[in-house]
C-alpha cells in the first residue's frame, strides 16, 4: 500500500463553487449542483438577468483548470451577513413568502435544472395562474445566483438591516373572503392571536380532546356574546364575527413546534417510540462524503492553566467535533471555555468551512491540503438537542441549505459515531497530557489539577494533531465497506474513504467562502459603544477602524455624545472584531496600540485574566487597607504625644501671654520655616562649609584675647552674615 503522505491532492468542484470560465468571453457561473458520479454539473451565470441553469461537463471543467481559462473563484461577490435579528419583520416576511412559493421545486434536484422538467414542475405548481411564472422564475433566479440560502431572497439586501414593525392590519378583513357574505368574519390581530395561545395553555389537545374542541371551549371563554336557554339547557351565543376554526388551525400550525404538538398529543414516551425525529442515523451507508455530518461537544479530561500565568488553572475546555458520517473524516474542530453551547457549535462549523492548512498554519502546525481536504458544509446535519436547539439557530444553519436533523432524549447512541470518536480520541490523548484526570479520585490522593501545565493554545495544538493523525492514518476496523469498496479495495483510512467518495458518490458538499460563513456564524454583540476613546467593546478592550478615522467618529462622539453599534467577535482572537456595513461589505476593527499585550489572547483567556486582576486588587487593597489603618493610627499617636512632651517642657505662660504676639510669633515662624526651606544648591552648600569653618577658626584664635562685648559682638556678625548667604539676598 502507498504512504498516505504520497498520496495527490484530490481536487474537486463543489456544489455552490463560484468560477470564472473564460472561452469565447468571460463568464462567471455558480455551481448548483454535481451528479454522484462526479460526471456532470448544472451553473448559472450570476450576472445575466435572465440566465438559466446549463449542464457542464466535470472533465471538460478540469480540463479548462489545467489550460487557466478556469478560475476558482475566492470572494464571494453577494455578501448577504445579516443575522435573523438584524433584519426587519417586512424583510422576513417577504423572504419567506418568495422561498414557500418555490421551496417545493428549488429541492427537486436535478429536475429543476432541465428545462423541459423544470417547465412541467412550474405548471403543476401554478396549474393555470400564469401571473406568478414571471415570479417563480425571479425567484428561482435570485436564489441560484446569490448563493443558494434562504437570504438569496431577500428584496433590495443590500439595504437590509432597518427593523421594522409589525404590519397593522386596521379594520377591513384580510385574507378569504368567507363563503357567507352575511358572516364576513375577523382578522387574526395580536389580540385574537393572545388569546388563542391563553387558550391552547389553557386546554390542550390530547388524545382525549382534539383541536376542534379546545378551539369550541376557545369561543366560549372569550367570543361569546350571551346566552339563552333552548328545552331547559344553556347555550352560548357566539359573535357573528368570531375567527374561524381554519384561522386557529393555521395560527395553531404556524405557532407551536411539531413535535411539541405531538407530544401534547400522544405523551412523550409514544411520541419517542413511534414518532421519532430521524431514522438510522448513525448508519455508515451514507450516500457519500457531505450527506450527512455529525456534531457533538465533550468536556475534556485535562485541566489547563492560563496562558498569562500558569499558577491560574482555568479548568477543563470544551472539545466541539464535527464529522462525516461517510467517511468518519474530522470535518471540523473546536475547543473553548464556554458551554457546551451554540456558541462552541457554531465556531465548530465555522471551522467546518475553512481551509484547514491555513488554520493549522495559526497553530504552527504545517499540513498540506491532501491531509485534511474538508472546507464544505453537507446537505444534513445531526446535533444534539442542546447545543443547536432552537428555531434561531437552526434557521441559522439551514440559511446554507443544510438540513437539521435533531436526536431526541435518551437517546444518544443516534450519534454513535462521534460520540465512539470521542472515546478513541481519549484513549490515545489523555496517556500523553499532564493535568489529564485519568480515573476517579479518592480521598487523600493528589488533586490532578495540581498537575496542569498545559494552556488552552497547547491543548488545541495536541488536539489538531490528533485530528491528523486520526484522518490519516487510523484504520476504522469497524467500519463497514459497501460492495464497490471492496471491489476497488478502498484502504479504510478515512481521508480514503472520503477521497473515494468524492470520485464515486458525491454531490452533496456545499461550498461557501470563508469570510461568508464566519459573518454568518460569528456571534453577534449589541450595544457596542463608539466613544471618544474608541469603539468601546467591553471594559478593558478599546478598538479603531479605518472608517471610523475617516468619518471622523470619535471627534463626533466628544462633541455629541457616544451611540451604539452591532458588530461581529472570533472568541479564539480578540484582535479583532468587525463592522457589517449595509451594503454587503465589512470593517475590521483592531486592538488599540495601547493594548497591545492582549492581541495574542482569546476572548475566555481575556476574560479570565480580567477576573484574576479584580480578585487579585481585592485582595490585596483589604490587606493593604487593614495595615494601612494600623500604621497611620500608631503614627498619628506618636506624633501626638512627642506634641504633648514638647508642651510639657516649655516655659509656663498665662493664656493671655498666650494670644497676644499671634502676629509677631506668626512673622518670625514663618521667617525661620523661610530658612530652612530655602533651595539652595550643592555648590552654594559647600560655600556656606567652608564659610562655618573658617568662622569656627576665627573664634578660637578671638576667644583668649577678645573681651566678653567683642565676642558678643562677633557672634552677632555671624549669624547675619549667614542670613545674608543663606537668603542669597
Amino acid at each position: 500500500m502507498k504512504s498516505i503522505m504520497r498520496r495527490k491532492s484530490l481536487l474537486i468542484f463543489a456544489k455552490n463553487q463560484i468560477i470564472k470560465i473564460n472561452i469565447e468571453k468571460e463568464v462567471t457561473e455558480r455551481i448548483l449542483w454535481i451528479d454522484s458520479d462526479y460526471s456532470l454539473c448544472f451553473t448559472i451565470d450570476i450576472n445575466d438577468k435572465k440566465a438559466l441553469p446549463m449542464k457542464r461537463n466535470i472533465l471538460s471543467l478540469t480540463e479548462l483548470l489545467k489550460e487557466d481559462r478556469l478560475e476558482i473563484m475566492t470572494d464571494e461577490p453577494y455578501r448577504i451577513y445579516f443575522t435573523e435579528s438584524e433584519l426587519s419583520v417586512d424583510q422576513k416576511e417577504k423572504r419567506n413568502n418568495r422561498w414557500e412559493l418555490i421551496k417545493g421545486m428549488a429541492s427537486v434536484e436535478p429536475d429543476i435544472y432541465i428545462d423541459y422538467k423544470r417547465g412541467k414542475l412550474i405548471k403543476a405548481l401554478i396549474g393555470k395562474k400564469t401571473s406568478k411564472k414571471k415570479y417563480i422564475y425571479q425567484y428561482l433566479r435570485l436564489y441560484w445566483q446569490r448563493g443558494m440560502h434562504l437570504n438569496a431572497l431577500l428584496a433590495d439586501y443590500s439595504r437590509c438591516g432597518l427593523r421594522g414593525e409589525t404590519k397593522n392590519l386596521g379594520g377591513k378583513k384580510v385574507g378569504r373572503p368567507r363563503l357567507y357574505k352575511d358572516n364576513p368574519g375577523m382578522n387574526v390581530t395580536e389580540e385574537v392571536k393572545q388569546v388563542f395561545l391563553i387558550g391552547i395553555n389553557r386546554y390542550k389537545p390530547s388524545n382525549k380532546r382534539t383541536l376542534k374542541d379546545c378551539f369550541e371551549q376557545i369561543k366560549r371563554d372569550f367570543f361569546a356574546q350571551g346566552e339563552r336557554y333552548e328545552n331547559g339547557r344553556k347555550i352560548t351565543i357566539i359573535k357573528e364575527d368570531a375567527p374561524s376554526l381554519e384561522q386557529f388551525r393555521y395560527w395553531y400550525n404556524q405557532n407551536v413546534d411539531p413535535e411539541k404538538r405531538n407530544i401534547t398529543k400522544k405523551g412523550r414516551t409514544r411520541h419517542l417510540l413511534e414518532d421519532r425525529p430521524v431514522l438510522d442515523i448513525s448508519d455508515s451507508k451514507s450516500r457519500g462524503p457531505g450527506w450527512r455530518y455529525q456534531i457533538d461537544a465533550t468536556v475534556a479530561d485535562v485541566y489547563l492553566v492560563s496562558e498569562k500565568n500558569p499558577n491560574w488553572i482555568i479548568g477543563r475546555p470544551v472539545v466541539y467535533i464535527v464529522m462525516d458520517v461517510y467517511s468518519r473524516m474530522v470535518a471540523g474542530m473546536y475547543v473553548g471555555l464556554e458551554g457546551p453551547s451554540y456558541l462552541g457549535a457554531l465556531m465548530a462549523l465555522v471551522n467546518t468551512a475553512s481551509d484547514k492548512v491555513k488554520f493549522c498554519k495559526e497553530y504552527g502546525i504545517d499540513i498540506t491540503e491532501d491531509m485534511w481536504p474538508v472546507k464544505h458544509f453537507p446537505d444534513k446535519l445531526l446535533a444534539d438537542r442542546g447545543e443547536l436547539k432552537g428555531p434561531k439557530v437552526e434557521q441559522l444553519i439551514e440559511s446554507f441549505g443544510v438540513r437539521m436533523e435533531n436526536t431526541p432524549p435518551y437517546r444518544a447512541d443516534w450519534k454513535g459515531i462521534v460520540e465512539q470518536y470521542f472515546r478513541l480520541l481519549n484513549l490515545k490523548v489523555k496517556p500523553l497530557v499532564p493535568g489529564a484526570v485519568t480515573k476517579e479520585k479518592l480521598r487523600g490522593e493528589r488533586n490532578y489539577a495540581l498537575d496542569a501545565i498545559l494552556t488552552l493554545t497547547d491543548f488545541r495544538k495536541i488536539l489538531i494533531n490528533a485530528i491528523i493523525h486520526h484522518n490519516n492514518y487510523n484504520w476504522l476496523s469497524n467500519y463497514k465497506p459497501d460492495d464497490e469498496m471492496l471491489k476497488n479495495e478502498v484502504p479504510l483510512y478515512p481521508v480514503d474513504l472520503w477521497n473515494w467518495g468524492i470520485k464515486n458518490d458525491s454531490g452533496r458538499l456545499k461550498f461557501f467562502q470563508e469570510d461568508f460563513v464566519k459573518l454568518r456564524l460569528l456571534p453577534r454583540k449589541e450595544n457596542v459603544s463608539v466613544t471618544e476613546y474608541g469603539i468601546h467593546f467591553e471594559r478593558g478592550l478599546q478598538y479603531s477602524c479605518e472608517r471610523a478615522i475617516k468619518e471622523q467618529w470619535f471627534q463626533e462622539a466628544a462633541l455629541k455624545g457616544s451611540w451604539k453599534i452591532t458588530v461581529a467577535y472570533d472568541p479564539r482572537c480578540i484582535k479583532y472584531i468587525y463592522i457589517l456595513n449595509k451594503d454587503g461589505s465589512y470593517e475590521v476593527c483592531k486592538l488599540l496600540g495601547y493594548l497591545r499585550q492582549y492581541e495574542e489572547l482569546q476572548y475566555d483567556d481575556f476574560v479570565f485574566i480580567r477576573k484574576m486582576q479584580k480578585r487579585l486588587e481585592e485582595k490585596e487593597e483589604l490587606k493593604r487597607r487593614s495595615e494601612k489603618v494600623i500604621d497611620y493610627v500608631n503614627e498619628i499617636e506618636s506624633i501626638k504625644e512627642a506634641a504633648e512632651e514638647r508642651s510639657k517642657e516649655a516655659e509656663k505662660i498665662s493664656d493671655s501671654q498666650k494670644l497676644k504676639n499671634i502676629d509677631e510669633n506668626r512673622k518670625n515662624e514663618r521667617n525661620e520655616i523661610r530658612t530652612q526651606e530655602a533651595f539652595i544648591l550643592d555648590k552654594a552648600k559647600e560655600e556656606i562649609k567652608k564659610d562655618i569653618t573658617q568662622q569656627a577658626t576665627n573664634e578660637e584664635i578671638v576667644k583668649g584675647k577678645a573681651s566678653k562685648d567683642l565676642l558678643k559682638l562677633m557672634e552677632l556678625q555671624k549669624e547675619m552674615g549667614m542670613e545674608r548667604k543663606i537668603n542669597g539676598r
